[in-house]
């Protein structure tokens, strides 16, 4: 079977980012807690800010920048509470079949490939999001884990590129064959 994921495009406001550059995060609010780690890199974070900001306010999603969906980083403070929910909200069946799926080092050290954003519902929908903006692209791990989400754990899964209102971009399409366990993707067209 194959699965087409045309990206979304959200265009932001410059000021917005130069904002968030300078220190005012006032768009995660509500959303995630803003940890060291944002405030010492003045620009990390923000398209995942900005991107779970538009899912929460245009689809009502609540969701995690940063979470875990296997062992890696096991005394993650940061990802304990985002760990817990997609322990809580994802059949256990199908994320331990994930989990033995994802169990290259690489994967189980540092959560290689996995998207930027776990969202979810009460209704214990849920859902992933990678995003990307300016120069990056997605790279052979996240087309690889976004397979495998899709073909294990069966969810909504979107591709979001940001773009400054001053830029021009055309979104991309990418298949992914989920009829291979570990499925495969090709590149954009």
């Amino acid at each position: 079977m194959i699965v087409e994921i045309t990206e979304t495009v959200l265009t932001y406001d410059a000021g917005l980012l130069q904002a968030w550059r300078n220190g005012d995060k006032s768009i995660a609010e509500g959303l995630f807690q803003i940890t060291p780690n944002y405030l010492n890199q003045p620009s990390y974070g923000f398209g995942e800010a900005f991107t779970l900001r538009h899912f929460h306010e245009a689809e009502g999603w609540s969701g995690f920048a940063s979470y875990a969906l296997g062992p890696q980083y096991p005394g993650s403070r940061r990802r304990e509470a985002g760990r817990k929910k997609v322990e809580e909200i994802i059949p256990a069946e199908r994320l331990a079949r994930l989990r033995t799926l994802r169990s290259r080092p690489s994967q189980l050290l540092r959560g290689s490939g996995e998207p930027d954003l776990f969202l979810y519902k009460n209704d214990r929908s849920f859902g992933f999001v990678e995003v990307k903006k300016e120069k990056d692209r997605l790279r052979e791990p996240q087309l690889t884990c976004i397979a495998q989400i899709l073909a294990v754990l069966r969810c909504h899964v979107s591709i979001v590129y940001l773009r400054s209102e001053d830029r021009n971009y055309r979104a991309k399409s990418y298949s992914f064959d989920l009829v291979r366990l570990e499925g495969s993707a090709r590149q954009p067209t």
